[in-house]
């Protein structure tokens, strides 16, 4: 996971697997000590090795960072004070959506593109981004009393985005800051892959700007995919039966707003 090497088998070397080992005994301690201070450890999920992973991976293994982190995150779900919830009008637009998981356990986040309005209130994409990422929390959360998934011990999630019908008027650079502040600061590495479907030159000077603002990391975790690829790309990741047909699946195709009955749809 910390390589970024998504694709096959990876062995890192001796001496990062030595640093790794001793960051997680150091991490566990800071941990521990901050566990046995909160007022209602309820409002987060268990500050336990996925977590600890997460963070540490995301500091390359800076103990001192990855501690002030979780002192971030306790005080951000203090704050917040549990769940949030999403804002209606945007749910109702059909711009994201949590329809199953891929092959290795991971919840996948759906981004229809052409629906983003970058006129709403940041704010309301932040509560929204903060919806979803709950959303996946507690699903993942959830499973852990019913199976186990070795193939995402850290329990992250992949964005799909599909950019079909959108264009430089659904592109917001404020939202795309805040969304690379909020994953640094209290998700950091959730995020495993993201798969941007149909490629073309819009989307790929989209991207050249916005990947100066993202960790290196990061940017490895980026697949643009061609639209001749999207369909093999998505049937690696996705059970056929699971796929919508016009992906080179069996499933129905995903409702748009107008065609979906309500939220549920």
């Amino acid at each position: 996971v910390y390589a970024v090497e998504l694709s096959g088998p990876y062995e890192p070397p001796e001496n990062l697997r030595q640093k790794i080992l001793n960051a997680l005994l150091g991490i566990r301690i800071n941990a521990a000590d901050i566990n046995r201070s909160l007022e209602n450890p309820l409002l987060h999920e268990p500050l336990d090795d996925a977590v600890l992973g997460r963070i540490l991976i995301a500091t390359d293994f800076d103990v001192p960072r990855s501690t002030v982190l979780i002192k971030e995150y306790v005080g951000f779900r203090r704050e917040a004070g549990g769940a949030i919830a999403p804002p209606p009008k945007i749910l109702a637009t059909g711009a994201f959506f949590l329809p199953f998981e891929d092959k290795r356990g991971r919840p996948i986040l759906f981004i229809r593109a052409r629906c983003l309005d970058p006129t709403v209130p940041i704010t309301q994409m932040q509560q929204t981004f903060r919806a979803f990422m709950d959303a996946i929390i507690l699903h993942l959360l959830r499973r852990r009393s019913s199976e186990s998934r070795p193939t995402n011990v850290l329990e992250q999630y992949l964005v799909v985005i599909d950019p079909e019908g959108s264009g430089w008027s659904n592109v917001s650079l404020p939202v795309v800051k805040m969304l690379v502040r909020e994953t640094n600061l209290y998700y950091p590495d959730r995020l495993q892959e993201i798969l941007v479907l149909g490629v073309n030159s819009t989307i790929q000077m989209i991207w050249r700007m916005a990947s100066p603002l993202v960790h290196p990391r990061t940017r490895k975790k980026v697949s643009l995919v061609a639209n001749k690829d999207i369909s093999a790309t998505l049937l690696r990741h996705v059970d056929q039966q699971l796929l919508p047909t016009n992906w080179g699946g069996e499933a129905s195709r995903f409702p748009t707003p107008a065609e979906a009955g309500g939220l549920s749809d």
